[in-house]
């Protein structure tokens, strides 16, 4: 047995405050949780023991939205394979920030590349699936697409049944223009064209000029092309680089949204949760589908940065009323701001109470920590701490049925997935435990 003592525990129901108690553990499950100081009888009770020192003790962070975690097609268009090493090395930085169940929404991977992966890390790893034929048939219209065959014969109906818990991500920044568009393709196709390298900031500053936030042909404006292009010095005239983003965005768009109908059709006849990319191209198709999808919809990232403030608080309250699951992410808001250069639309949303759970997306491979999201905003007064762990475990637990079952909250007979942290501080993981195993002491890996 092991005994986990002088911890404030957060329970993760979103309501009882931290409170001083002890958790005892056999084998995989909670089996006692008590309140004070442990009794002596107890402590010499017990073979283990570890003192939290005044640490938070909060169920294990379940992280909904994660790609690059399973060793198949990565990210949503699956167009290369990762090596084993870098899933692992992206698993362990996960578990590292306190995930114990992960999400992997990269939709195009096999069921056996999902039971690989799990064998090879301690983290509890599902899957989603974006298996559709008008969403394959976006991802094949990418340039450079590989897309193999073997994924094309895999149905979502095939991968519900082996253990796929939703449908999804549907859409992404590359087939409706967002942000793989931007720090991939277009700067791709730029330094073709010109032999200069550009970064993201600089192709979306282009890309907006040319198509606008919601991705629409009759925005393209000379003027601002001529300003960004002499801004960045740019040897291209405003129609060559208009050719040029039009080309790498719109052919995909048109496929890519009616991808999203396709899924959320069958994610309401399968009666399972569909994840669908949540931006300004495809706000408008969320906004129609909502209705029809109700609480089966998770509207992902929905303070991506190709929203403002305003329109992605009112957006989210709409989607809300219609019965969807309103997701936000960390991206890398509070340290790199590679994705964006505030965590204002983060707070906002927040302070607004549309939101139900907590993930980090991807962000090109700058993401911060749930953790670190969350004691920011308990910081500003915004959420309690009691909210913060619940948008974080419990309610991603409720909202996806067969994620994580018996986890997400310090309950007896449930799952022993835990996070200690320092005294104060949520964003300062000491140890992790999955399944009453230690996987991360002292801020290390075991």
């Amino acid at each position: 047995m092991l005994g986990i003592h002088n911890g404030m525990i957060i329970v993760g129901d979103g309501i009882k405050e931290p409170k001083k108690g002890y958790i005892i553990i056999q084998g995989n499950e909670i089996i006692e949780i008590g309140w004070g100081e442990i009794p002596n009888n107890v402590l010499n009770s017990i073979s283990q023991k570890l003192d939290a020192g005044g640490g938070y003790v909060m169920p294990g962070i379940i992280n909904h939205h994660a790609h690059c975690c399973v060793m198949g097609p990565a990210l949503p268009f699956g167009l290369q394979i990762l090596p084993e090493e870098k899933v692992i090395d992206n698993l362990n930085k996960h578990l590292l920030h306190g995930t114990t169940t992960l999400l992997n929404v990269d939709g195009y991977v096999s069921w056996e590349e999902v039971k690989y992966t799990n064998k090879k890390h301690p983290i509890n790893i599902k899957t989603t699936t974006s298996h559709t034929p008008t969403n394959i048939k976006a991802e094949k219209l990418m340039p450079g697409s590989n897309f193999r065959p073997e994924y094309e014969q895999i149905t979502v109906e095939d991968m519900i049944e082996n253990g796929a818990v939703a449908i999804g991500e549907i859409g992404g920044g590359h087939t409706l223009g967002g942000a793989q568009q931007e720090y991939r393709y277009i700067p791709m196709f730029i330094e073709e064209a010109t032999g200069k390298k550009i970064g993201q900031r600089e192709a979306r500053e282009l890309k907006d000029a040319i198509l606008g936030r919601y991705i629409d042909p009759s925005a393209y404006n000379h003027s601002e092309v001529s300003k960004v292009l002499q801004k960045y010095s740019l040897d291209l005239t405003p129609e060559q680089a208009r050719d040029i983003v039009f080309n790498s965005v719109i052919p995909t768009l048109e496929v890519a949204l009616k991808g999203i109908n396709e899924a959320c059709d069958l994610a309401r006849k399968m009666r399972v949760p569909v994840i669908v990319h949540n931006s300004a191209p495809s706000m408008h198709k969320l906004a129609e589908v909502a209705p029809q999808v109700e609480h089966f919809l998770i509207a992902a990232h929905s303070n991506h940065t190709t929203f403002e403030a305003e329109e992605a608080v009112e957006h989210a309250m709409y989607l809300r009323r219609c019965g969807a699951i309103i997701d936000i992410s960390t991206f890398d808001l509070f340290t790199g701001k590679r994705f964006a250069d505030s965590p204002e639309i983060f707070f906002d949303m927040l302070k607004a109470k549309t939101v139900d759970t907590i993930s980090t997306d991807w962000g090109g491979g700058f993401y911060d920590p749930i953790l670190l999201g969350l004691q920011r905003s308990v910081e500003k007064g915004i959420i309690t701490i009691p909210q913060a762990v619940y948008l974080s475990s419990g309610n991603v637990a409720r909202n996806i049925p067969g994620l994580a079952p018996k986890r997400g909250s310090i309950t007896k007979g449930f799952i022993a997935d835990l996070v200690i942290t320092e005294p104060q501080n949520l964003s300062k993981v000491r140890h992790v435990l999955i399944g009453g195993a230690f996987y991360v002491k002292n801020g290390e890996l075991v």
